[in-house]
């Protein structure tokens, strides 16, 4: 089961904490505060889809980022990770590995949960009504709107895009 209320209301706790109202969230600033290590590598022996990874190991928490992907692909991934280790906490393994594609095609409740978390915190609802208010966009002619939300707010496009359709705001007519 998603547990979304749970998600907003975790979300909008880190925000209000850390005093962030406005784009673009600071993600490493956050998972910082939260207590956990954002390391940058490679990942050259892992493979290509492995995006990020969160590590629990003598009350150590770090998450791993692949250093190797874009920016807007690291902050979703420490987004990502950061969901995990405030959602699922006492379940996760001593590593837990996020691949991009199993992520994105949500094959689990924890991932789901861990995106939804992501997107949440990275286009806060509240940010993104503050800019459009009650407007409702049509995706046929959104495409420039989306480009700048997706730009201020430091994701891809596509995660813009997905997150306007979730709220209601982004409409095929």
């Amino acid at each position: 089961m998603i547990r979304r209320a749970l998600i907003a209301k975790r979300v909008g706790q880190l925000l209000t904490d850390a005093k962030i109202d406005a784009p673009p969230v600071d993600v490493e600033k956050l998972a910082k505060r939260t207590g956990l290590q954002v390391l940058f590598h490679p990942f050259d022996s892992a493979p290509e889809d492995i995006s990020g990874c969160i590590i629990q190991e003598d009350g150590i928490v770090a998450i791993g980022v692949n250093s190797r992907h874009g920016r807007n692909r690291q902050r979703f991934t420490i987004a990502h990770e950061l969901g995990h280790f405030v959602l699922h906490r006492s379940t996760l393994e001593t590593v837990h590995l996020t691949r991009s594609f199993r992520s994105s095609v949500g094959e689990d409740t924890n991932e789901i949960e861990a995106n939804a978390f992501a997107a949440d915190l990275l286009m806060p609802e509240s940010m993104l009504r503050a800019i459009l208010g009650d407007e409702h966009l049509d995706i046929e002619d959104a495409s420039t709107m989306i480009d700048e939300l997706a730009q201020k707010f430091e994701v891809s496009t596509q995660a813009m895009t997905i997150r306007l359709v979730r709220m209601g705001i982004l409409q095929h007519t």
